[in-house]
C-alpha cells in the first residue's frame, strides 16, 4: 500500500498518482525489509609483521631466503674465497690474500644470517670491484697508446697493444658493471638485511 502525501488517502500499489488529488507523491508504507549486514572477519597481520604496515610482495617466508642474485653471489663470493684459499697454502703466503679470503668468508656468513654487515659489506666489495674494472680500462689504454708509439718502428707492436688493450678493456667494463650491480642490489634490499 501507498499513501499521498497531499491529502493523505491510502492506494494501492500499482498506482503512480493519487487518483483522489492525482498528486505525484506517494510514498511506500511497507518499508524495505532491512538486509542483515555480513559478519566482518578481524584481519590477522602475517606472520613477522606488524598492525597498520603493508606486506611486502614478493618477500620470502621467514627464515627462508629465495635463489636471487645474493645467492649466487654468495656462491661466487665463496668460491674465490676457497680458491684464494688454496693459492695461499700452495704458494707463497701473502697478507693480502689472506684479507680477501677472511673479507669473502666473513660476508657470505654475514648475507647467509641477513645481517646488515653483510650488506654493507657486499657494497663495499661492490665498489671495490668498480675501482678495480676502471683501473683494467686505463690499463688497456695505456697499453694501446704505449703500444702504438712503439708500432712505428715494429708493426707487430700495433697489433699486440691492440689486442692486449681491447681484452683490459672489455675486462673492466665488465668488472666495472659487475661491481655497479652488486652495489645497486644490495643498496635496494635493506629491508631483507635486518638483524
Amino acid at each position: 500500500m501507498k499513501k499521498c502525501n497531499a491529502c493523505g488517502s491510502q492506494v494501492a500499489d500499482n498506482y503512480t498518482n493519487c487518483p483522489n488529488c492525482g498528486s505525484p507523491s506517494l510514498v511506500s508504507l511497507n518499508p524495505a525489509p532491512v538486509q542483515p549486514m555480513p559478519q566482518q572477519v578481524p584481519v590477522q597481520p602475517m606472520q613477522g609483521q606488524m598492525m597498520g604496515q603493508q606486506p611486502m610482495m614478493g618477500a620470502p617466508a621467514q627464515g627462508s631466503m629465495p635463489m636471487t642474485f645474493a645467492m649466487v653471489y654468495m656462491v661466487l663470493l665463496g668460491l674465490g674465497a676457497v680458491s684464494n684459499l688454496i693459492s695461499l697454502f700452495t704458494n707463497e703466503f701473502s697478507v693480502g690474500t689472506l684479507i680477501s679470503v677472511v673479507f669473502a668468508a666473513a660476508t657470505v656468513y654475514f648475507l647467509y644470517i641477513r645481517s646488515k654487515v653483510g650488506r654493507i659489506l657486499a657494497m663495499i666489495q661492490g665498489v671495490l670491484e668498480a675501482v678495480g674494472g676502471g683501473i683494467l680500462v686505463l690499463l688497456g689504454i695505456l697499453f694501446m697508446v704505449g703500444f702504438g708509439a712503439l708500432a712505428a718502428e715494429v708493426e707487430a707492436f700495433a697489433a699486440l697493444g691492440a689486442a692486449f688493450g681491447i681484452v683490459f678493456i672489455v675486462l673492466g667494463a665488465l668488472l666495472i658493471a659487475y661491481g655497479v650491480c652488486v652495489f645497486i642490489y644490495f643498496k635496494k634490499r635493506a629491508c631483507m638485511y635486518v638483524k
